[in-house]
């Protein structure tokens, strides 16, 4: 059986957004996943990165994969298994796709490489790669080993380092924005006019289909940005009118919800609803001629509608 393209973590939120652009693109597509999901897809393939002893041989016949599979720091996840699935599956995974014959090996890695402090005005490619996390290393660690494997053996490579990706499933603190922001109770943040680079995950679909398959990016490692610039006041807002709902997003100073947020041990969420991180996109994304579907307006109307 000949499959175009092979999707890893094809049940997650990025994954699946990408499979079913590909699908409706007329590409024909295998999915896989960690669990046994096959009645999600006709054609699915059980894969579990945290065991290294993949059978090259379920992927004869794939000309590319779309890897998207990854572990996330959180309390339910260790370092080392960390680096299990995202370092050691992956050279696994691109170990059996070159003994297979995959001409084309599709890497999302993450800004997080960059280890960037959120006083940066913006962020290019050009800047200094200093991971801080165990996720962002493990990241970079994998991109590392598949330039070196891919130099010496005949696949190709596109790796796209990616901002927060956000949608209607996005997982997360964006999602429990989405969810408070439909909810319609008042929220805190009339003054957080801080400017964050975000990706819409329809957008970062279509330039995958529309671009990187098309062998526009072989052999690059991009920054990617479908220039969508937002305040967390402007999507909380934006979600609320395209939902007809009240704004009721009260202004209460940025340097007390800090504090706020500080104190109860949320400095993450802090720098993420109020500080500033802009990234400006590789020249090579739409030096190939894309141009992402959907502007900031359109795409959080569409966090408002459910399929």
């Amino acid at each position: 059986m000949f499959f175009d393209t092979l999707v890893t973590g094809a049940t997650g939120f990025i994954g699946s957004e990408i499979a079913q652009t590909l699908e409706d693109a007329g590409q024909k597509v295998i999915r896989s996943s960690r669990s046994d999901t096959r009645h999600i897809a006709a054609e699915f393939m059980q894969l579990d990165l945290s065991s290294t002893n993949f059978d090259s041989g379920k992927l004869k016949g794939i000309k590319t994969i779309i890897h998207c599979a990854a572990a996330v720091h959180n309390s339910e996840v260790d370092e080392s298994r960390i680096f299990s699935v995202n370092y050691k599956g992956t050279e696994a995974l691109v170990d059996a796709a070159i003994k297979a014959g995959v001409q084309h090996f599709i890497f999302l890695s993450s800004v997080a490489v960059y280890g960037l402090s959120h006083n940066e005005n913006y962020v290019t490619d050009n800047c200094e790669i200093n991971p801080q996390s165990p996720y962002a290393k493990s990241k970079l660690k994998a991109e590392e080993m598949i330039l070196h494997k891919c130099c010496l053996g005949s696949m190709k490579y596109t790796i796209l380092r990616l901002p927060l990706v956000f949608g209607r499933e996005a997982p997360g603190n964006f999602g429990r924005i989405v969810n408070l922001s439909l909810s319609g109770i008042p929220l805190p943040f009339g003054d957080a006019h801080n400017k964050r680079t975000i990706v819409f995950s329809k957008n970062l679909a279509d330039f995958i289909a529309q671009r990187c398959l098309a062998g526009f990016h072989d052999n690059q490692v991009l920054l990617f940005s479908d220039g969508i610039v937002l305040s967390t006041a402007e999507i909380i807002e934006g979600i609320r009118k395209s939902a007809f709902k009240p704004l009721r997003n009260i202004s209460v100073s940025v340097n007390i919800l800090r504090f706020l947020l500080v104190s109860l041990g949320a400095r993450k969420i802090a720098n993420q609803l109020l500080s500033d991180l802009v990234f400006k996109p590789s020249i090579e994304i739409y030096s190939s001629g894309w141009k992402p579907k959907y502007n900031a307006k359109k795409a959080l109307e569409l966090l408002t509608k459910s399929d």
